[in-house]
């Protein structure tokens, strides 16, 4: 079914193509239409072979194609996808259409993929070429990218590290606490994240901090000052700090601005 499915994204190259779907499963996979992708609700992170990208609830990512990915929904019960194939040729891929990209979703895309549902639009439909003009026009819809992402790697000493920070990041994750527990140097440590990872220990704590920071904003259970200590912050300011740093935003004006979709 998930391959059928694959094969008609690809295959038909003159229709455009948008579906509301719950959370997909799929594994690694590409296609040859772009995908523009629109969560709203829930927790979700889309999978490169690189990197892991954490998607905001009312943001959108971009998708070029071709480009091997998957997602993952956490609360997923809460989760609605609404998606957009498109076939884009090299010379209607402007720079903004060539990288992977998540965004804060414009009014604008929100309502038209409301209005799309599940439908099927064929070249020359008058739908079709306003969801081609509207894709054109992402650059101007979308300056402010979110760029929140961890990168991945399956090298066997960096996994059990990267898998120990994730579910510890409310203590003391010091670059020399975790080579003594790990029973590594403090440099060599530092080679792994840098080698492997293209970051440093210390950015690479400090956003998955932030990520999870978020996820908790967005389970709604936990004041911002206990989210602070949850991730690891021993001060408020501190934590608010960086978060601003990191998202452009305040995690009290974060928060504010879910409650308002």
């Amino acid at each position: 079914m998930e391959k059928d499915f694959l094969k008609w994204v690809s295959t038909e190259d003159n229709q455009v193509l948008t579906f509301q779907m719950k959370p997909e499963h799929f594994d690694f996979h590409s296609h040859a239409k772009a995908q523009l992708t629109l969560l709203e609700g829930g927790i979700t992170y889309l999978h490169t072979q690189e990197k892991a990208y954490f998607i905001p609830s009312y943001h959108y990512v971009w998708i070029p194609p071709h480009l091997e990915h998957k997602f993952s929904h956490q609360r997923e019960q809460h989760v609605l996808v609404r998606n957009l194939y498109i076939p884009l040729n090299k010379k209607q891929l402007k720079p903004f259409h060539q990288d992977i990209g998540i965004f804060p979703a414009h009014p604008l895309i929100i309502e038209t993929l409301k209005f799309c549902g599940t439908s099927i639009y064929t070249k020359g439909q008058e739908q079709y070429n306003f969801l081609y003009s509207l894709v054109q026009l992402l650059p101007q819809l979308s300056p402010m990218r979110f760029s929140l992402s961890l990168p991945t790697s399956n090298q066997h000493q960096l996994m059990p590290i990267l898998s120990y920070i994730s579910n510890q990041l409310h203590t003391d994750l010091r670059l020399e606490v975790i080579a003594k527990k790990f029973n590594l140097g403090v440099r060599s440590l530092s080679r792994l994240f840098e080698q492997h990872l293209h970051t440093s220990f210390l950015q690479f704590v400090k956003t998955a901090r932030i990520i999870r920071s978020i996820e908790l904003i967005l389970a709604k259970e936990k004041s911002i000052s206990e989210i602070s200590y949850a991730v690891g912050y021993k001060s408020i300011a501190s934590f608010s700090n960086t978060f601003l740093q990191t998202t452009g935003k305040r995690p009290t004006d974060f928060a504010n601005d879910l409650l308002l979709k």
